[in-house]
């Protein structure tokens, strides 16, 4: 009997070995991964859009979600440059914990591009925080950016991130899609982890 009891105790601290082996997928921090479509002047809701003021009266660019358009049949955001125009953004700010500093950032999303120029279609993550001087001398309170490689050209879809390090310091996070350069960004299954 003793035996009996010596296996089954070492069967269940195995299999409670197992599981904690094992690590569960991050979930995503974001706000409507799928580009659900808001009201008035929030394009999307949990997403901001912002482009460069140009001598263009009205958008320098077209925003929308696309239905069944990106991989899979998911929904997919489209940003397409009308005018000649420095860049457009789409991003939402996250709030991160102090604790957070000196934590790893991915942003990965798939991404597709139709004709985009040379400066590209990119992931960009902005790290935010400071008060009063500190976030004078760091333009508003950016503390770091991280960009992604641009897609550029035509394209199918591919898998694109940018990662970098929370500083110190950081209370919010940016993260979003900027097109620098004329033609089209897709992009779909857009993920925000801090590990």
């Amino acid at each position: 009997m003793q035996k009996l009891i010596q296996y089954l105790a070492l069967g269940m601290l195995l299999a409670l070995a197992g599981c904690q082996s094992v690590k569960p997928a991050a979930a995503s921090l974001l706000v409507n991964p799928a580009f659900e479509k808001g009201v008035g002047e929030q394009k999307f809701l949990g997403w901001e859009y912002e482009e460069h003021a140009g001598q263009w009266p009205g958008r320098a660019y077209e925003v929308d979600s696309v239905a069944g358009a990106g991989p899979g049949n998911s929904d997919a955001l489209r940003v397409t440059q009308v005018h000649d125009e420095h860049y457009s953004f789409l991003h939402q700010k996250i709030r991160v914990r102090p604790d957070d500093a000196g934590k790893k950032i991915r942003f990965s999303a798939k991404l597709k591009a139709d004709n985009v120029g040379p400066k590209g279609w990119n992931l960009v993550v902005s790290t935010i925080g400071g008060t009063g001087i500190v976030a004078m001398v760091s333009s508003g309170g950016i503390l770091d950016v991280f960009v992604s490689t641009p897609v550029v050209g035509t394209s199918g879809w591919s898998n694109s991130f940018v990662t970098g390090i929370i500083p110190v310091g950081t209370t919010d996070v940016d993260v979003g899609f900027s097109l620098t350069d004329y033609g089209t960004g897709w992009a779909a299954d857009p993920v925000l982890v801090i590990e």
